[in-house]
């Protein structure tokens, strides 16, 4: 590569202003002066309502820590899976799926 320049020299050329010239941009940056910066296009964010409905039931006050820890206790220990649960949870599901038709 060709000689850019010492680091912190005033010469006429900066290291960067070299390189746009051996990149073949000095039809497109000006070499003296201000580069012009590129316009950015602005970041969005969209949140779904079923994001929006999940992050309001984790604070919600509803939900029973001292349950959901002694039910992750029995899952870790093999003691969860009856058919007592089973029942009652398939009926929790059919009873919230009658609700929302």
């Amino acid at each position: 590569m060709s000689n850019l320049g010492s680091i912190g020299s005033s010469s006429a050329v900066s290291g960067a202003q070299q390189y746009r010239r051996l990149a073949g941009a000095d039809s497109q940056i000006p070499l003296g002066g201000s580069t012009p910066r590129p316009t950015r296009a602005s970041d969005r964010v969209e949140i779904s309502e079923i994001a929006r409905d999940l992050a309001a039931r984790i604070d919600d006050p509803a939900v029973r820590s001292d349950l959901v820890d002694r039910v992750r206790a029995e899952i870790a220990a093999g003691t969860y899976d009856t058919d007592e649960n089973l029942s009652a949870a398939i009926d929790g599901l059919i009873d919230d799926l009658r609700l929302d038709a």
